[in-house]
C-alpha cells in the first residue's frame, strides 16, 4: 500500500525552478518514499 507524501507551495516553487535532471532525482527519491514509508532506510 502506497505511502502519501504532502507537498507545499514552497516545495513546489523550490522543486519547480531545479534543472530537469535534479527534478528526476528527487521524484525518484519521493517515490520510493511513497513506496516504503517512513521505513525507507
Amino acid at each position: 500500500m502506497p505511502y502519501t507524501v504532502n507537498s507545499s507551495d514552497e516545495f513546489d516553487n523550490w522543486f519547480n525552478g531545479l534543472k530537469e535532471d535534479l527534478q528526476d532525482e528527487i521524484a525518484f527519491a519521493v517515490g520510493l518514499l511513497q513506496e516504503r514509508g517512513y521505513q525507507l532506510s
